[in-house]
C-alpha cells in the first residue's frame, strides 16, 4: 500500500508514481490524493490509460491484506482521492 500526497506538478507525481510501482508487488495498491488537482489529474489519465494498473471506482472494492485494513468510510472523506491496483508486472520489450 503506498499513499501519494505530494506536490501538484506533474512531473514530480509521475516520479514519485514511477518509482512507487517498481518496488509495488503485484496486487499492491496506490493511493493518490488530490486527484482533481490539474497536474495529479494529467498523470491519474495516464496511469489509468496503462494496462497493468486497474482503476478502483469505489474503495469498498479494495482487498487489503489484514495488515492494512481501511474501512472504505476513511476514503470517503478524502475529496479526490483515485486508487489504483497493480494486476500485473509491466513487461516491455525494448528490441
Amino acid at each position: 500500500l503506498a499513499w501519494v500526497d505530494t506536490t501538484k506538478v506533474v512531473d514530480f507525481v509521475l516520479v514519485d508514481f514511477f518509482f512507487i510501482y517498481k518496488i509495488l508487488d503485484v496486487g499492491g495498491t496506490v493511493i493518490f490524493e488530490d486527484a482533481t488537482e490539474p497536474g495529479i489529474n494529467l498523470v491519474m489519465r495516464f496511469i489509468n490509460s496503462l494496462p497493468h494498473c486497474q482503476i478502483f471506482d469505489k474503495y469498498e472494492e479494495l482487498q487489503l491484506s489484514k495488515k492494512y485494513q481501511i474501512r472504505g468510510r476513511i476514503f470517503e472523506k478524502i475529496i479526490g482521492a483515485i486508487t489504483f491496483k497493480k494486476i500485473e508486472i509491466a513487461e516491455r520489450n525494448w528490441n
